[in-house]
């Protein structure tokens, strides 16, 4: 998960417009629950979900910080 964090921050460094935030996103905040950071990914999920609640990670995001649909 920590790779994996590190991989997503390089990513928006390098494309801050990129194609792939929604995949970027989830993916940080399954990281960050995987390392025990549960408040904090707990936050992001909720911006995500309130932003992007049709997004096809919405299901993966609430799942990362156990939200039930």
């Amino acid at each position: 998960p920590a790779l994996a964090l590190e991989r997503v921050e390089s990513y928006r460094r390098r494309f801050p417009s990129g194609h792939f935030m929604d995949e970027a996103d989830a993916l940080e905040i399954q990281s960050l629950a995987a390392l025990g950071r549960n408040d904090e990914a707990r936050a992001k999920a909720d911006r995500f979900l309130a932003t992007r609640p049709d997004s096809p990670y919405a299901q993966r995001v609430r799942s990362a910080v156990g939200i039930k649909k």
